[in-house]
């Protein structure tokens, strides 16, 4: 049983500090492309000829650069960070589960192993 437990504990220490490393990684890939972003929409901006800026209102510029980017460094950095994180996980845990024996067990053969203790735990509980 302890052995069982420590490999959970390093397993759990290991997605930890991966996780970490990884949404890391993403938060400092998306202000990177940010950056670059701003600087591609503000070198598109000075390109417009003088009857664009007469068509929109250039001190709202800055306001609608600055949203766009952000939602587009958070779309980025958490979001695709997270979304990889989870199918890899789901992934190897269902590898892991085939590695190990994976098979389905019924309600009723459960009960039939429940000690009394779990007993009247689930007979208080089911009173509820």
């Amino acid at each position: 049983v302890e052995k069982n437990c420590l490999y959970n504990i390093y397993a759990g220490l290991v997605c930890f500090f991966f996780s970490v490393f990884t949404d890391s990684l993403w938060t400092i890939l998306g202000e990177r492309l940010g950056v670059k972003v701003r600087q591609l929409y503000l070198s598109a901006i000075m390109r417009q000829s003088v009857a664009w800026f007469d068509e929109n209102k250039p001190q709202e510029l800055p306001t609608k650069i600055t949203s766009l980017i952000n939602s587009y460094q958070s779309g980025i950095g958490g979001k695709v960070g997270k979304l990889i994180l989870t199918i890899s996980m789901a992934i190897s845990g269902v590898i892991i589960a085939f590695i190990y024996g994976w098979h389905p067990v019924s309600y009723t053969h459960l009960r039939a192993h429940e000690t009394r203790e779990e007993l009247v735990c689930r007979l208080l509980l089911e009173k509820k």
